[in-house]
């Protein structure tokens, strides 16, 4: 269900994540695109001899301004911290919890048997969180060997756009084009926290103008994009919310032809975007119109996102 939001007059502001948007716009405020990180992520020691273990020490920060997950939006899950390549060969996983710390989180065995995974319940707004595996080394080596062992943290998270749209009486807009005193406006857009982002643009010119009888139109675009560092999950993120402006209490702004792009809807992006163009009605007569007004656009999406990081381990054979 697409729900509206009110009107609100031309003079507004509105403040999303702390930002102020003022109503006549043209601006763009964009949040942090990298939420949680890998700050940090070492090999002790980085160079070892047969037989010797080796601790991968992975340093994991929120740098957002939210928690994570944003239980408060209805987000759930875990941050999963996942030692994926060990270099199998030359090392083995911790085949006890012993041999992997996971602060204040839990640890869970690969199908290998070994344990490779950290999840953790949350991370507060600068929090860091410090994950440790202990490998030893798998059959004697012979000769030197260097491997990447790399390691991922996936996390859920909400982001949501905010697009304003100016709009104005038909008759207004007439007088103002006969005074020779019409300007064009641009909209103010908040692109929210978060590595994957979500946005309308307006592809007509503003003010848009509202009639008084008949159908108006204008055009939307709605804009998915990757920012972070990371890959989106499955490269898909679903729209939970779209709120369109509303017109003296009533739905007077649909969408249309535009089926995939409606709550629920999962969206698959192509190298790392996606774009879709979306006519919208300004539904039929309109009455007691102001002169000029704004209205705010939202949508909302909702994805699995997940970084990498590597480090470089060399095993030298024992000198006899």
């Amino acid at each position: 269900m697409i729900r509206p939001l009110v009107f609100l007059p031309l003079i507004s502001v509105v403040i999303v994540s702390g930002c102020i948007i003022p109503g006549w716009g043209g601006d763009t405020t964009t949040g942090e695109s990298n939420v949680i990180v890998i700050e940090s992520l070492s090999a002790i020691p980085s160079t070892i001899q047969t037989q010797q273990s080796v601790k991968l020490v992975a340093i994991l920060k929120n740098q957002g301004q939210e928690k994570v997950p944003q239980t408060n939006r209805g987000v759930t899950g875990a941050i999963e911290a996942n030692l994926y390549n060990y270099c199998p060969g030359l090392f083995k996983l911790p085949s006890e919890e012993s041999g992997i710390v996971c602060s204040g989180g839990s640890k869970e065995q690969s199908s290998e048997g070994g344990y490779d995974i950290c999840k953790l319940e949350s991370l507060t707004v600068n929090e860091k969180r410090q994950v440790e595996w202990t490998l030893e080394q798998s059959p004697e080596t012979l000769v030197e060997a260097s491997c990447d062992m790399e390691m991922s943290v996936r996390y859920p998270y909400k982001t949501t756009g905010l697009t304003t749209i100016h709009m104005i009486n038909s008759d207004e807009l007439q007088r103002q084009i006969t005074e020779g005193t019409y300007q064009d406006k641009g909209s103010s857009i908040t692109k929210g926290e978060g590595p994957v982002k979500v946005w309308f643009e307006v592809s007509d010119s503003q003010p848009v103008s509202v009639p008084h009888a008949g159908e108006g139109q204008m055009t939307l675009e709605l804009n998915i994009k990757n920012t972070g560092s990371g890959r989106l999950v499955g490269n898909k993120a679903t729209i939970t919310d779209i709120s369109l402006a509303s017109i003296e209490g009533e739905d007077k702004i649909t969408l249309q032809s535009c089926d995939e792009v409606s709550e629920g809807s999962e969206i698959t992006l192509i190298q790392g975007s996606y774009t879709k163009i979306c006519p919208a009605n300004i539904d039929s007569a309109i009455t007691n119109f102001p002169k000029e007004s704004t209205v705010h656009v939202t949508v909302t999406i909702e994805y699995a996102y997940e970084v990498d990081k590597s480090v470089k381990v060399t095993v030298e054979p024992m000198i006899s």
